[in-house]
């Protein structure tokens, strides 16, 4: 299991896990099923938590190899500020 994890605040907490090797078969799957469908995929870079060159990159590169578009997107506040510590 991979977990993404924030520091922010002073204490450490995961803000969200996944199963990627789950993931990855379910979308192999998708695909090999519907082979004339393209799955898109939404990943919101989240600052401090998950938005380093690092993070893009991984998340860019988990639908390789499959009939995938990744879509990065930069987290935008708006006019409420992303709080963690609210939760």
């Amino acid at each position: 299991m991979n977990r993404i994890v924030s520091n922010q605040g002073g204490g450490e907490r995961t803000t969200h896990s996944f199963r990627k090797p789950v993931l990855k078969r379910a979308l192999i799957d998708f695909n090999q099923l519907y082979r004339k469908s393209r799955l898109f995929l939404e990943y919101v870079l989240l600052p401090g938590i998950n938005d380093s060159e690092k993070d893009a990159r991984e998340a860019a590169g988990f639908g390789r190899g499959l009939k995938t578009t990744v879509n990065l997107i930069a987290y935008n506040p708006g006019s409420r500020p992303l709080d963690f510590a609210a939760r």
